[in-house]
């Protein structure tokens, strides 16, 4: 019995790990997230409530600016790379921002949105290639 209950433990732990890993082209839940995806950038949201809150997200290859229009004020956006230091911090004051892709090396980030009448900061996934 102990044998048993041992092994069940470990296929849960072995399925979670294996769905906590899986890349957003098999998952088709995730692939529902992904606003932009190109050559140069991929931007995907963190569940499905900020379908609500983020209501347009464009990336303009030609001028390599990334545009993001959401529901209320922005008051500022934070820029945390894969080891989830602060690379800047940007003031906007409105509801929508343009950020150039000159500003961000290539890379995994996360970018954090205090966003007015949202209760806690808003995370979108970015990965900017080279």
């Amino acid at each position: 019995m102990r044998i048993l209950l041992t092994s069940v433990i470990c296929l849960l732990i072995a399925g979670n790990t294996y769905s906590w890993g899986t890349p957003n082209n098999l998952d088709p839940d995730k692939k529902k997230l992904v606003l932009i995806e190109n050559t140069d950038i991929t931007l995907s949201l963190v569940d499905e409530y900020q379908k609500d809150v983020f209501l347009f997200a464009d990336y303009n290859l030609s001028e390599k600016t990334l545009n993001i229009k959401t529901k209320n004020v922005i008051h500022y956006i934070q820029l945390f790379n894969a080891d989830n230091q602060l690379e800047f911090q940007l003031y906007v004051g409105s509801d929508h921002v343009r950020i150039n892709k000159s500003l961000i090396e290539s890379g995994d980030y996360r970018l954090a949105f205090l966003i007015n009448n949202e209760e806690h900061l808003q995370f979108i996934s970015l990965n900017v290639n080279a």
